[in-house]
């Protein structure tokens, strides 16, 4: 029985080193796939974000004025509608007391 119960444990322990391995090399290609997609997007900005670093006495400054015009978010699509007006309910006056538990929407009151 001692035999049997020594080759689980080296079997436990073989497994625990597989599983860690195993858990090691994912992270590694995670980390260096992430990696490899920053870079890439990083080359793959417009020409005139490339250009707004400005190099001054060995130190790169940004010019914030020009990433807005990145569209990091995509561009405005034409004119947006105005926001619909919202209609205010005033509720009458009770003796009951009240008290708010939530707030409901619906789609069709909008």
């Amino acid at each position: 029985m001692s035999a049997s119960y020594s080759n689980n444990k080296l079997l436990q322990l073989i497994l625990l080193l597989c599983s860690a391995g195993a858990l090691a090399y994912a992270c590694y290609n995670t980390s260096l796939l992430a990696f490899k997609q920053s870079t890439s997007a990083a080359n793959n900005l417009p020409a005139d974000a490339k250009q707004s670093t400005i190099k001054s006495g060995g130190e790169q400054k940004i010019q914030y004025s020009e990433i807005a015009q990145w569209h990091l978010f995509g561009a405005v699509l034409g004119k947006t509608s105005p926001a619909p007006k919202k209609k205010v309910v005033i509720a009458p006056k009770t003796r009951l007391k009240l008290e708010l538990l939530g707030v409901f929407s619906d789609k069709k009151n909008r």
